[in-house]
């Protein structure tokens, strides 16, 4: 019995919106770390995509948990 390729390919949705709605949905899907197709056909299915904090967020925290783990200096420790 020979199995039969399935055929993949991917199928166009077109539909009409503003510059503005265009705009906002290019805006908001890039903050999700998605392009513009993936992030509407997830909202439309169901999935909400949470944002992805900025590369300086990222380097905030990572700073502070450096300083959380160090030992505390001399002038900290009088202080308390």
């Amino acid at each position: 019995m020979v199995k039969e390729k399935r055929n993949k390919t991917a199928t166009g949705i077109y539909f009409p919106c503003t510059d503005a709605q265009k705009r906002k949905i290019k805006s908001i899907a890039a903050k999700c770390g998605l392009g513009q197709g993936e992030y509407i056909l997830k909202r439309a299915l169901g999935y909400e995509p949470k944002t992805v904090p900025p590369d300086a967020f990222c380097v905030f925290h990572k700073k502070l948990c450096d300083l959380l783990d160090s030992p505390p200096t001399p002038a900290v420790e009088e202080a308390a």
